[in-house]
């Protein structure tokens, strides 16, 4: 029973060091860098696809908002186009958040002057 024990002893510490030489064997790039990098890889596309297939398109979407600079270049394509009242409107959301838009003025000023109200114009 004495020679089992050793000989289980010995088995298991052989198994051992073999399991570490094999590890040794595998060096870094296999031991640590490779799975690092496919798990990083893996939540990438995983965030990526989440977006993609997920949020894209509801409202939740915040990529494609319009900033201030899109909502003038609109409002001014209204105007344009003739239709002061949206022109208006959209002009007003820009000189809500700056009073001091000098281009949001402007195109209110001239909005003010083709419904033929020249107070208001010269106001802006």
């Amino acid at each position: 029973m004495h020679d089992e024990t050793n000989t289980l002893k010995e088995r298991n510490d052989a198994k051992r060091l073999e399991n570490e030489a094999r590890r040794l064997q595998q060096g870094y790039v296999r031991r640590f860098l490779l799975p690092a990098v496919t798990v990083t890889l893996a939540f990438v596309v995983c965030v990526y696809s989440l977006r993609y297939f997920c949020i894209e398109g509801t409202v939740f979407d915040t990529t494609k908002a319009p900033v201030d600079r899109d909502v003038f270049y609109d409002a001014q394509r209204s105007y344009y186009d003739g239709n002061l009242d949206l022109a208006e409107s959209q002009a007003a959301k820009i000189l809500a958040k700056v009073p001091a838009h000098a281009h949001g003025n402007q195109l209110m000023a001239r909005i003010a002057l083709a419904r033929g109200d020249r107070k208001t114009a010269i106001g802006y």
